[in-house]
């Protein structure tokens, strides 16, 4: 097998939107109905596999930062609000 493509995704919104629900679900398949609110920044990844292709997302959860320099140079953004 090739080594994993990594792709780097960053999760923005405001407080208590459900970026850490939404990545805590996409990783591991589990819903936490009473999570705790994130400090600072936390992250997660998930290798899966895409046209017999391995890929590892690398998920970082803002905890409703606005966008800062150690996200600038990241590809894919996703907005939750």
């Amino acid at each position: 097998m090739d080594s994993a493509r990594e792709v780097k995704v960053v999760l923005l919104g405001d407080a208590g939107v459900g970026k850490s629900c939404l990545v805590l679900r996409f990783v591991t398949g589990s819903f936490d109905k009473y999570s705790e609110s994130t400090i600072g920044a936390s992250f997660m990844s998930k290798l899966l596999t895409v046209d017999s292709q391995p890929i590892k997302y690398q998920i970082w959860d803002t905890a409703g930062a606005l966008l800062s320099p150690p996200f600038i140079n990241f590809p894919l953004f996703v907005f939750l609000y």
